[in-house]
């Protein structure tokens, strides 16, 4: 977290070099936290070298184990290399970056220097999940229903390699909804679902599926430092047209009524090299020894743990 100062101009009277004119001198009256980056994404270039999004100034930036600045690439922009909406950061081949650009709608591939290797539009809102070679798995947006389309795109030209519609009709769940899905290695897909659900698809373009209730699951409501998170999110949507406090209270009330879902995030899912499935949730991962096959015990993940 970095400070932000809040700063009132006044007019001294001094003699500046310009006659006739007074220094202005700014004066701190107030201060607050604030966060370095409103990006949560992170992508491990190598065993060395982890790289984040700064949404501020719309940069990657790398850094060491120890901390010291690696590298430092992009800036805002429509040029080659440039950033309009940096949204996702995903690792590629050989130590490579892929920038999801959701503001431009592509992805701009960087070597592990800094270096701009590629560049390629992509679907409307293009989300995605996990690392990437030659093509890369998500899901992108339409007016639909549904709201998300299941995908695999071409890393090099943006085209559409697969797709899948309709999914949530294909399986009963809590919510009745299912998207942002993962791929498994065998050739099959995995949903996070509702609040405590995953749904396995054998094959990803079967029309059943398995569904499977965490059994671990217990209903928590949210902290207050999960609706401070909540409050801070729909403030961003609100962007120059700030809600005062009375207004958001609503919708504070009502988020602390409802439990929380006990997957971490959206893209808690993930495999490893030996097809193990992770599962992480609030600080605790869960690992599955197979693809189905039973539950591991649970571990505690660092904090920041993530599934890149």
């Amino acid at each position: 977290m970095v400070v932000a100062a809040v700063l009132v101009a006044t007019t001294i009277g001094c003699v500046s070099e310009t006659p006739g004119e007074s220094l202005v001198v700014l004066v701190p009256v107030a201060s607050s936290e604030a966060p370095l980056s409103y990006n949560f994404d992170i992508a491990l270039a190598d065993e060395n070298t982890a790289c984040v999004i700064n949404s501020f100034e719309f940069q990657v930036h790398c850094a060491d184990r120890t901390g010291k600045a690696a590298v430092i690439f992009g800036g805002e922009g429509e040029g080659p290399g440039e950033f309009r909406r940096p949204s996702y950061l995903r690792r590629g081949p050989a130590g490579t970056l892929g920038v999801f650009d959701l503001g431009l709608g592509r992805l701009t591939v960087f070597e592990p220097a800094g270096g701009h290797l590629s560049e390629a539009t992509l679907p409307p809102g293009f989300r995605p999940v996990g690392p990437f070679g030659s093509s890369a798995f998500g899901s992108y947006f339409t007016f639909g229903p549904p709201a998300f389309v299941e995908a695999e795109v071409d890393v090099g030209t943006g085209e559409i390699l697969w797709e899948r519609r309709g999914v949530s009709g294909l399986v009963e769940t809590e919510c009745g909804e299912m998207s942002g899905g993962l791929p498994t290695p065998a050739g099959g897909w995995v949903f996070q679902v509702c609040k405590r659900e995953l749904v396995f698809f054998a094959d990803r373009d079967a029309d059943n599926a398995t569904v499977v209730y965490l059994p671990n699951y217990v209903a928590e409501l949210p902290s207050e430092r999960d609706v401070d998170a909540y409050l801070t999110g729909l403030a961003r949507l609100s962007g120059n047209m700030s809600l005062p406090a009375s207004a958001m209270e609503p919708y504070a009330a009502g988020y602390r009524e409802d439990p929380r879902k006990w997957f971490q995030g959206p893209m808690s899912l993930a495999f490893d090299n030996g097809a193990v499935f992770g599962l992480a949730r609030h600080g605790i991962g869960t690992r599955f020894p197979t693809w189905m096959s039973g539950w591991a015990p649970t571990t505690r993940a660092p904090f920041g743990f993530g599934t890149d």
